[in-house]
């Protein structure tokens, strides 16, 4: 069952595959820290801070997408950590504990805007995850022209294990520019501009995105 020692942090014994076979699982103890953002495991449960420097496996929280059971691995209360590199199998000894712990990895997981930030737009462009978006009306007679020109969006592809970004315009077309011909990695640089003051604003908000692709 997982337990928390005297830092809050969730920790226990479980069964890992660290090799991705779904065959052979090795007795680990994981520790899921929140604060730091990270989920570890150990060969023994570390005993001094120093130990604790040196983990035989490590997973940074903010990469994993889902935790679900791992119905079609055919292995006995088993569930899967999902992350953009590998899924991580993980057993469990019963249906409680692993219950348990799917809840507890993907509340630690889970992104969230403060409820600080949302009183203070001023605030929230600062917290990971989170852009502001704004939709705007590019049928209104009194836009420019020139402004529903520039009116495009972007779409990411998966190209060799590379997260690339294209431009297209508002019915999916690509746009042939040098950019799309040599795609370049995406970055964390939002793909958005601020409205012009002549510009009226029909909708905007906030959208948290969870995981890294």
């Amino acid at each position: 069952m997982p337990e928390s020692d005297n830092q809050g942090r969730h920790c226990g014994f479980l069964d890992i595959d660290e090799m991705d076979t779904r065959k052979k699982f090795q007795r680990r103890f994981l520790i899921v820290d929140k604060k730091k953002g990270l989920l570890q495991w150990y060969i023994e449960k570390p005993l001094k801070p120093s130990d604790e420097e040196r983990p035989c496996g490590i997973i940074n929280i903010g990469y994993i997408t889902k935790v679900d059971v791992a119905s079609k691995a055919k292995v006995s209360y088993c569930f899967v950590i999902n992350t953009p590199f590998r899924p991580y199998y993980v057993q469990t000894s019963n249906q409680v504990e692993l219950e348990e712990w799917v809840e507890v990895i993907n509340d630690a997981s889970k992104i969230t805007v403060p409820p600080e930030a949302i009183k203070t737009p001023s605030l929230l462009p600062e917290a990971p995850g989170v852009i502001q978006w704004t939709m705007t009306s590019g049928s209104q007679s009194s836009l420019d022209k020139s402004v529903e020109a520039e009116q495009y969006m972007y779409r990411t592809e998966i190209v060799g294990n590379v997260v690339v970004k294209k431009k297209c315009t508002l019915d999916g077309q690509v746009v042939k520019t040098d950019e799309t011909s040599s795609p370049s990695v995406l970055t964390n640089e939002p793909h958005f501009q601020f409205p012009q003051p002549n510009v009226k604003v029909i909708k905007q908000g906030w959208a948290v995105k969870q995981g890294h692709v």
